[in-house]
């Protein structure tokens, strides 16, 4: 008598998602190269740069359309053609992925804006995760590492050549992009990615070539200085200071001594941070001043008891984060179950008299909690938390055999700092689509070097 055969469930074993994209994509998938994979990843960060530079230009839809076709043709040249794959994820962090989409997916029904993104994010993603979880890893984190470089350059190039350079820790450079922010963000992930490289290509004794690197992130992280965003420069110092004290707790002898550097760089990085705000708060509330002061002298409505001399003004929580706390505050307490129509924290422009200038909530947490609803947000955090652990395993399993494996924890951490200031996850936001993309190492079941890996 034979015996029946094991189901398959492919939400926790995706091979059976890769026989579906297999006849779906059928003889398409032995027109693409592996090798290609790493100018497809190009243009996908390219992409996303782009937008970001524009500030997202266009319907939200086409916006989104593009970019999946994109993700399309990174899942088909990332695909091994002929190679049979056996991979099998990680029950949590599947289930929680599909349980945060499947609520953005009900919030979309009642707001049509964020219909397109969830849809996006439920279905397109977990056919790449499936594929990323079944090749190898190092040619994967090597592929987005690079792509990233390669696509952010051109636009940091471009700012450099055609946009005049002025510093200011008040105002900040911008280059071709639609505030300091967008630049910074951007320059940011190149220096990271670079600084990746630069350290993967050290290891292995290509000094040249991580020379080259080196200066790459030297360059990305002086666009973020000149950029003056607070938010991208805590989020860069954090990443450093991960990628110091996992390299260096590795090597040294004393680990306490690592421990006493790290605390140092801190309180030395906290105290330029804090000279930055100082300035920028002094600065705004110096301008409220004479404003005030116009108003009084060419109208009759006398001075705004809101903006005194700076001298005399008592500075709260609002000015040095630029306006987050309330907005967090007003975000958090107008949560519902279904979420919002639109991504600006109305609550927060009425109450402040602020029709004309709208706002998102600045926060990557609050704001999927106040578009998608509060348990969308619960779980959101839940999966980033995860995710955080997941790639703090990886690394540390395969920190002997793998040069690259501390890349999916600095994209993490980056994602997750850049996250707690700025809203941007979005599934084609360059931070979140680094994120998304290395995702797929981080869903296998295992995440122990293979044999191969072991013996290399």
């Amino acid at each position: 008598m034979r015996e029946p055969k094991p189901s398959v469930d492919p939400i926790l074993n995706p091979s059976g998602l890769l026989r579906v994209f297999d006849k779906i994509t059928g003889v398409f998938v032995d027109l693409f190269d592996p090798r290609l994979l790493l100018p497809a990843v190009t243009a996908l960060f390219a992409y996303a740069v782009y937008f970001t530079h524009r500030k997202f230009p266009g319907r939200w839809m086409e916006y989104i359309a593009l970019g999946l076709i994109l993700v399309a043709i990174v899942a088909l040249t990332a695909r091994t053609p002929g190679f049979v794959y056996r991979v099998r994820w990680h029950k949590g962090m599947a289930a929680l992925w599909f349980a945060l989409h499947l609520c953005m997916l009900v919030a979309g029904f009642f707001n049509e804006n964020w219909l397109p993104e969830a849809t996006a994010l439920l279905l397109a993603y977990p056919f790449l995760f499936a594929i990323i979880s079944a090749r190898d890893d190092t040619s994967t984190l090597y592929a987005v590492t690079r792509g990233v470089v390669l696509a952010t350059m051109p636009f940091l190039l471009w700012s450099f050549a055609t946009v005049r350079f002025s510093f200011s820790l008040t105002v900040g450079y911008a280059g071709v992009f639609y505030n300091q922010n967008g630049f910074a963000m951007c320059a940011g992930l190149m220096s990271v990615c670079a600084l990746l490289l630069c350290y993967a290509d050290w290891q292995q004794g290509r000094r040249k070539l991580a020379a080259v690197y080196g200066l790459l992130s030297l360059m990305g992280a002086c666009a973020v200085l000149i950029s003056a965003s607070r938010s991208v420069a805590i989020a860069y110092l954090g990443v450093l200071l991960v990628l110091a004290g996992c390299v260096l707790l590795r090597r040294a002898r004393r680990p306490w001594l690592v421990i006493a550097g790290m605390l140092c760089v801190c309180i030395a990085a906290s105290g330029v941070l804090g000279y930055i705000t100082w300035q920028r708060v002094y600065r705004y509330a110096e301008e409220d001043y004479f404003w005030s002061q116009y108003i009084n002298e060419t109208t009759d409505l006398g001075l705004d008891p809101h903006a005194p001399h700076p001298n005399e003004r008592v500075f709260t929580l609002d000015d040095v984060s630029s306006m987050r706390v309330s907005l967090w505050r007003a975000a958090l307490t107008n949560l519902t179950w279904n979420g919002h129509q639109q991504s600006f924290v109305v609550e927060w422009m009425h109450a402040n008299n602020y029709e004309l200038l709208p706002r998102n909530a600045h926060n990557a947490f609050v704001q999927v909690a106040y578009n998608y609803g509060w348990p969308a947000g619960l779980l959101f955090a839940l999966y980033v938390a995860f995710s955080a652990y997941r790639a703090w395993l990886y690394y540390w399993r395969r920190r002997h055999v793998q040069v690259m494996a501390i890349a999916p924890l600095l994209i993490t951490t980056l994602f997750i700092l850049q996250g707690l200031f700025e809203s941007i996850y979005s599934p084609f936001s360059p931070v979140c689509c680094a994120y998304l993309v290395t995702q797929g190492v981080l869903w296998r079941k295992s995440l122990d070097p293979t044999d191969e890996e072991a013996s290399a």
